[in-house]
């Protein structure tokens, strides 16, 4: 199996004030459903203001293994998305090396499910060596066809 080329994950959501804290944090989890648990990344939630002065708190955490990685690719490839993110790469991949995926934050609660959507960002650092955007969206495109090959 190719090695993933991955330095670190990002997952985030905002928790409104009209939102329950609990219910984004499971959402959170169905991205990787050890964040919290002994030896694994805790969900850290910092608190910000709104425009009119509202409380949003944010939720997020950082993955930072291969196998980590693995759990969260097999996550979305059980929600069907992940040949439509393969499509996308150029679209989605930044010149900072990072691929940005939106999920939606209600079906990732109610259903556990990873649907394309807003209300909760990954944010995947690609390894690229030069350190050149086309050489990320290479590398990760070799990775998810060599999935593919598995499967």
């Amino acid at each position: 199996m190719v090695s993933p080329p991955v330095h670190h994950i990002r997952i985030r959501a905002f928790c409104y004030g009209t939102e329950i804290p609990d219910r984004v944090g499971a959402a959170l989890r169905a991205v990787y459903p050890e964040l919290g648990a002994p030896d694994e990344p805790a969900i850290e939630v910092t608190s910000s203001e709104g425009h009119y002065g509202h409380q949003i708190d944010i939720f997020s955490a950082e993955l930072g293994n291969a196998d980590q990685f693995r759990t969260v690719i097999d996550r979305i490839a059980a929600g069907g998305e992940l040949t439509q993110i393969a499509r996308e790469l150029d679209q989605r991949v930044t010149h900072d090396n990072e691929l940005v995926i939106r999920f939606d934050k209600q079906t990732a609660y109610r259903e556990e499910v990873l649907t394309l959507g807003q209300g909760i960002e990954v944010s995947i650092k690609l390894e690229a060596y030069p350190a050149k955007r086309s050489a990320a969206i290479e590398n990760i495109r070799e990775y998810l066809d060599s999935l593919e090959d598995d499967s």
